[in-house]
């Protein structure tokens, strides 16, 4: 039976759990209410609506390394590196669009949101696999 995880894991699988219910939260937003989208015009459109389905698969892979991680099994370590390294990859798609269209430089509220989600991606990602590849030979011992 697993001992009990440490104050910092569960701490770390609760933010994983609220990153993927965040990312699902979003994109029923965007595709009922419209409130997080920050253009409307086609190329934009077309580009966000990308990323659902990679979006769902960092959720996803979230969701199952925070499980594991509560009940201190190994596989938190490969789900959560492979849930932050999708995290790292889609925030810098979306920042270099939103480089590419000077979007950086709007300051309307979807846009903030849409500058948060990318900073916060740019630290919860590298930091999720820098703790989990860090507690390897802890988890499960």
């Amino acid at each position: 039976m697993a001992h009990p995880a440490p104050l910092g894991d569960r701490i770390h699988a609760v933010a994983m759990a609220i990153a993927a219910a965040l990312t699902a939260a979003y994109w029923v937003d965007w595709f009922t209410k419209g409130r997080v989208q920050s253009a409307d015009d086609p190329e934009y459109v077309t580009f966000e609506e990308s990323f659902p389905l990679a979006d769902g698969y960092m959720a996803v892979l979230y969701v199952a390394a925070a499980r594991e991680l509560w009940k201190q099994r190994p596989a938190a370590v490969p789900l959560g590196i492979a849930a932050g390294s999708a995290n790292v990859f889609l925030s810098l798609m979306d920042l270099l669009f939103d480089i590419r269209r000077g979007n950086l430089r709007e300051t309307t509220p979807e846009m903030q949101v849409e500058k948060a989600i990318i900073g916060a991606s740019l630290v919860f990602g590298p930091l999720t696999m820098v703790r989990l590849w860090r507690a390897r030979r802890r988890v499960d011992a």
